[in-house]
């Protein structure tokens, strides 16, 4: 774990689990801010984007279609986020979704601080492994197509 002074706060996207969820995280160490707390429940994930990406935060979600929103990669390209997908936070409870993000939190921080925005990194569920996802290869194949 980064010591306190370089902990940078998470953000997690909405639908995440509320106030138990947050306190779990919290308890661990970990700055951590929910999407509801920033913004309505109807804002798009692009626009959230936008509005974080020079914060430094950590930006979380569990929403795979992110990788297939040519708005959302589009908007990341244009920003300065570090977004980490976490395949474990879909379908478990609050308990096991606030594990995950404090299971991959070290990871997280370090490929922050080793890489330079924007990026996008997929944790897996079972191994805990963190891939990049080229979302600039991809948003060009989705702007091709487009063309087509």
């Amino acid at each position: 774990m980064p010591p306190e002074a370089s902990r940078p706060t998470v953000f997690i996207d909405r639908n995440s689990g509320g106030r138990l969820f947050k306190a779990l995280i919290k308890a661990a160490g970990i700055p951590v801010v929910l999407h509801d707390e920033r913004f309505p429940d109807t804002t798009e994930d692009h626009d959230w984007l936008a509005k974080l990406g020079t914060s430094g935060w950590l930006l979380v979600t569990g929403d795979d279609d992110t990788t297939r929103t040519p708005l959302f990669l589009h908007q990341l390209a244009e920003s300065r986020a570090h977004v980490f997908m976490l395949r474990g936070l879909n379908g478990g409870s609050r308990e096991d979704k606030a594990r995950c993000i404090v299971d991959a939190y070290p990871k997280m921080c370090e490929l922050a601080a080793s890489n330079e925005p924007p990026t996008f990194w997929r944790i897996g569920k079972k191994d805990g492994i963190a891939r990049a996802f080229d979302f600039r290869a991809t948003l060009k194949k989705m702007n091709q197509s487009k063309r087509r």
